[in-house]
């Protein structure tokens, strides 16, 4: 979808759903008040308190939350990155680079930051992944899991698969559509998809970083920068050229 000139006029970008009243609705006998065709309409949550005060909101979208926190970290960590002082050492390997002792602090937000940015992007897909079995997802499915075929409820495939397996088996039906597995989105995914493993289960050769291809050390080399981005091209790829709107402002503003 493109945003027209009155997008503004429907709130903060990151709601779920928002769409126009196509005709007048007037006042009800309970005490709802009238609204204008064209007035905004969105999906809003309410429950009493403990204290019995009802309290409400609009609902956000959970994807576009967290792909929100990850660019966000992420353009936080990439000013850190920038900003360290790297002094010449002598490594066990030869002459070498070392980030001086003052900026050891920021080295240290740096990595919590891209920690955050594996997470959360994952995290967006996670989401994206139970909201479409939610919605979209009347009836059992048979799937692969663990090298054998089942039959699994939509609860069931919700709780028990993989996101992996999710993308690849399951969202390819709701969504009428070939898997990404295999296809230009999913190396990206996959990488995002390791990085987030390890920094969630992070193991000891992690937690020690003296190999290349340990965390610590492909964090440095950038490759946390497309993680969002992976996320976001992941959850276009099922929606067929129609993203919502959070998604066409997500686009916009980091993409």
């Amino acid at each position: 979808m493109d945003l027209d000139d009155k997008d503004h006029e429907l709130g903060d970008w990151r709601i779920s759903a928002v769409a126009r009243i196509a005709q007048d609705v007037p006042a009800t006998p309970q005490g709802a008040p009238a609204h204008k065709a064209g007035t905004p309409l969105y999906v809003v949550s309410s429950v009493k308190m403990d204290n019995g005060v009802n309290i409400g909101f609009t609902l956000p979208s959970a994807p576009a939350l967290a792909l929100d926190i990850a660019s966000r970290t992420a353009a936080t960590a990439v000013e850190l990155l920038r900003s360290f002082a790297w002094r010449d050492v002598i490594t066990p390997n030869g002459p070498g680079l070392s980030v001086s002792d003052d900026d050891i602090p920021a080295l240290f937000d740096f990595f919590q930051h891209c920690m955050v940015v594996s997470a959360f992007s994952y995290q967006a897909l996670e989401v994206f992944c139970n909201y479409s079995i939610e919605r979209h997802m009347k009836e059992s499915m048979a799937v692969k899991r663990r090298g054998k075929k089942v039959i699994l409820s939509p609860e069931e495939i919700e709780r028990q698969l993989s996101t992996s397996d999710k993308l690849d088996q399951v969202l390819p039906t709701l969504y009428d559509t070939s898997t990404p597995k295999g296809k230009k989105v999913w190396e990206p995914y996959r990488q995002l998809q390791q990085s987030r493993d390890s920094s969630i289960h992070l193991k000891s050769k992690d937690q020690k970083g003296s190999e290349y291809s340990t965390l610590y050390y492909q964090f440095l080399s950038g490759n946390f920068v497309d993680f969002p981005k992976a996320a976001a091209n992941m959850i276009e790829y099922y929606l067929s050229g129609k993203p919502p709107r959070w998604l066409v402002h997500w686009k916009k503003r980091y993409a």
